[in-house]
């Protein structure tokens, strides 16, 4: 069964609340965990958006979808040093 634009919306917004919890830990002892902690969460962000229906991406012109969709793709496919 499909994820709909709804679940998608609540993926985005549970990705992003959670990167607001992780973002002060990233000056803690705990850092190198919050780090990837947000970029695993910016990669949801990403792929959700990737996946809305263009007509629920027209309703908010405002956002740049490509730039989003492209961060989770170009996330989730590269490898760090």
């Amino acid at each position: 069964m499909s994820r709909s634009d709804r679940d998608r919306r609540q993926d985005i917004l549970g990705a992003i609340d959670a990167v607001m919890r992780y973002y002060p830990k990233l000056s803690g002892d705990d850092r190198d965990m919050a780090h990837d902690a947000i970029v695993r969460q910016l990669e949801i962000i990403g792929e959700a958006a990737n996946r809305l229906d263009p007509e629920t991406k027209m309703k908010a012109p405002e956002i740049e979808w490509h730039k989003i969709a492209d961060f989770g793709t170009s996330r989730s496919t590269s490898t760090s040093a």
